[in-house]
């Protein structure tokens, strides 16, 4: 099997949900979806498993401390970003272990998107998200 995980904080879970609703449109019950998160942020419907934490108020600090939560067990898992759509199912091909994509432009972020992160003040992509 496979695990979708993806970590999302904050009071506005309206851009998770779409997310994890676009997986759900593909993949019903052959992938294992995994929030990561807070102990304030709403369950998220469709859902297969919540991790919570105390977490860092630091946005990056807290989505390494919440990658943590996740614990090993055989399957491969895809940590995505909840931005994100599907727009068809998921067919993993491959032989290696760890898979890793690579930014390859570099723009400024929107340090007010979907809330206010002081830490992306200024800052390119490939500064705090390579």
């Amino acid at each position: 099997m496979i695990r979708l995980a993806f970590f999302w904080v904050g009071d506005n879970i309206d851009i998770p949900q779409i997310y994890v609703n676009s997986i759900r449109l593909f993949h019903l019950n052959d992938i294992e979806v995994v929030h990561l998160t807070d102990f304030h942020t709403s369950c998220i419907s469709g859902v297969d498993k919540i991790l919570r934490a105390d977490l860092s108020q630091d946005i990056m600090t807290a989505r390494l401390q919440a990658y943590r939560l996740l614990e090993f067990n055989g399957d491969y898992t895809l940590f995505t970003d909840a931005d994100c759509l599907l727009i068809q199912p998921i067919k993993l091909n491959y032989s290696d272990d760890i898979l890793l994509l690579k930014r390859t432009d570099n723009f400024i972020i929107n340090s007010n998107y979907p809330e206010h992160y002081p830490e992306f003040v200024g800052n390119m992509i490939f500064d705090v998200m390579p």
